[in-house]
């Protein structure tokens, strides 16, 4: 019966994937496809029928998107883009990115996020440190009822020395997301991946 609750733990959990590699590889231009039973789906469609959203790449350029229709590009967000701008610019990827959080967080169990993305968020000229990062982490989830119980931080760097120090969020290496997404492409073991983390902070 146990085992039953987990899996339905599981099954039931949404989980916000934002990692600049993991969107290349999953949503970008040479798509992987899951096959099984002589049918195909990208695997873009397979992980978001189960639960796991990934943020689509806008198909077009930087001055169209920001006069292109809200509702065309509500789930798009280039994370792979060098210059993120700001938040409060529509058309950025730093806006795009708050968007997506904002559409999907009530709802989620976890959001995952790649520190040298909320970096690049901070600008060319700005401290990095467990200060600003705590300081752009309040920005990005707007004061969000309960979303510090949601926020995952990893990174391919090892264990970060600028982590936030204030609010002690779970860290997971990327090697073992990147795994149960992108290797045996299993949300099982991404979500228990995820729980476990929740368990160690």
């Amino acid at each position: 019966m146990k085992a039953k609750l987990e899996y339905l733990e599981v099954a039931l959990s949404k989980i916000l994937i934002i990692d600049e590699r993991i969107q290349e590889n999953i949503v970008g231009k040479e798509r992987k496809k899951y096959r099984a039973n002589e049918h195909e789906t990208d695997f873009y469609h397979y992980f978001r029928q189960q639960g796991i959203m990934i943020p689509l790449i806008p198909v077009c350029d930087v001055e169209d998107h920001r006069n292109c229709d809200d509702a065309a590009h509500i789930d798009c967000a280039d994370l792979n883009n060098t210059s993120f701008g700001k938040m409060e610019t529509k058309g950025t990827p730093a806006f795009d990115l708050a968007r997506f959080i904002e559409m999907h967080l009530d709802d989620s169990r976890f959001c995952v996020i790649h520190l040298g993305l909320l970096e690049k968020m901070l600008g060319e000229n700005e401290t990095k440190n467990s200060v600003a990062i705590h300081g752009l982490i309040e920005k990005l989830f707007n004061g969000r009822k309960g979303f510090e119980e949601k926020l995952i931080i990893t990174s391919g760097r090892g264990t970060p020395d600028n982590l936030p120090e204030k609010v002690r969020y779970p860290f997971v290496p990327l090697a073992p997301i990147q795994n149960a997404v992108e290797t045996v492409f299993d949300k099982y073991v991404l979500a228990k991946l995820l729980y476990n983390s929740r368990r160690t902070t």
